[in-house]
């Protein structure tokens, strides 16, 4: 017997007609049929005014016309979601950047969970900046569920819940228990440790009996998760404390956790923190959660780290932080930054002047005139931003080459 009290009692699916999201649907749908939780349906998109030098089709668009086809795209997905026998509480085509635009809609609703897919339709600035779904993941304050449209995506026949004892990644292990239950599937409870405890052991007596020690005592803290997991899984999870076998830091812990998803065998669902603090000091599970997103062939669960209120000194130093601090230090992103730079990254590859394009109707109602100072004193981070976007569509071009 399950609990599922702790399920949320309203979804946010985000969606954008691409097979991922597609994937995500499927999920979002499930989910809420079996947990009766409210479906609400969101369609964000951003409208990027056309240029001098486009055709003369691409030069008629318009920000009423993106929007009337984004209404028909929601309007798709409400009538695919409906014939599977669920009523969506709520729908709406909103404008703007698609990540303030989800994280705006989650809010407003009071969504517990935000389901999206791993990669949508969105180009550029997701090849500059990484993918709406990683913004999301970033940023949201409820859990993000992210699916990726390989077939057989969901359901997920096991789940492993990654612990580090921060307070983000069991709260993920408990969220992901009760899908668990509400699917039907066994679970696996897994810590990931250091290696270098592991080596620790050979340098002596006294190095082998405290690694024994903290080993010991992480177990039985897991055991202790273990035995409240099981109300929610309907089962008992099993437990593992695994030493990280890749390489060193979060690209070892990532390696590891898809290690421990191939050897479940199917489709594995897994749960992280957003940021951890350290199972068994140094084991930041939380950390990687961007890494897990990228490689999982499976859903990954990401539960956020409780916000803060910033102090009076973070505050002042956000309102002195600089344009480039505010789009490189994810504390201070907003996604204007972003929006801003890829508009602009995009214009050169064009051919177009920075100088010019600083001067054109989008920049100037995204960036004040300090900001576009700014980025005029820094032509080569205004380079390294395009050139890094023109290196994503050419790995973009080779993945689609080997499909």
């Amino acid at each position: 017997m399950t609990e599922t009290g702790y399920f949320p009692a309203k979804i946010l699916l985000a969606t954008d007609g691409s097979e991922d999201a597609s994937a995500a649907t499927r999920a979002a749908v499930d989910l809420a049929k079996r947990s009766g939780s409210e479906l609400h349906v969101v369609h964000a998109f951003e409208f990027i005014p056309p240029r001098e030098y486009m055709s003369v089709a691409l030069r008629l668009r318009t920000a009423q016309g993106a929007s009337a086809r984004g209404q028909e795209l929601l309007d798709e997905q409400v009538e695919r979601i409906e014939r599977y026998g669920v009523k969506v509480a709520g729908a709406q085509v909103r404008a703007g950047s698609p990540v303030d635009q989800i994280l705006s809609a989650a809010e407003e609703i009071g969504a517990g969970l935000v389901v999206i897919g791993r990669r949508g339709l969105g180009g550029v600035r997701r090849l500059l900046m990484g993918s709406v779904s990683e913004g999301v993941i970033h940023n949201a304050r409820c859990p993000v569920l992210v699916l990726r449209g390989e077939e057989g995506a969901w359901p997920p026949s096991y789940v492993i819940m990654a612990d580090d004892s921060s307070a983000d990644s069991r709260s993920a292990a408990r969220l992901a228990a009760t899908m668990g239950g509400l699917l039907g599937v066994e679970g696996m409870l897994v810590q990931i440790y250091p290696r270098l405890l592991k080596t620790s052991r050979d340098a002596g007596p006294l190095q082998a009996s405290m690694v024994d020690h903290a080993l010991l005592g992480a177990e039985a803290e897991l055991n202790v998760l273990a035995d409240e997991l099981e109300r929610l899984l309907g089962r008992r999870p099993g437990v593992k404390l695994v030493p990280d076998e890749g390489a060193d830091g979060i690209d070892g812990i990532a390696l590891t956790l898809m290690d421990e998803a191939q050897e479940a065998g199917g489709t594995a669902l897994i749960s992280v923190g957003s940021r951890g603090v350290g199972g068994i000091q140094r084991a930041r599970v939380g950390s990687v959660s961007t890494k897990v997103v990228r490689a999982a062939d499976g859903p990954v669960l990401i539960y956020p780290q409780t916000p803060e209120r910033p102090t009076i000194q973070e505050e002042a130093a956000l309102e002195e932080s600089s344009f480039w601090s505010k789009l490189f230090d994810d504390r201070y992103r907003s996604g204007r930054q972003e929006r801003v730079i890829s508009y602009i990254a995009h214009r050169l590859g064009d051919g177009a002047n920075l100088k010019e394009v600083t001067q054109e109707e989008y920049v100037r109602r995204l960036a004040s005139s300090t900001e576009v100072d700014e980025i005029l004193r820094n032509p080569k981070l205004v380079e390294a931003a395009r050139r890094k976007m023109q290196e994503g569509f050419e790995e973009a071009g080779k993945d689609l080459g080997s499909v």
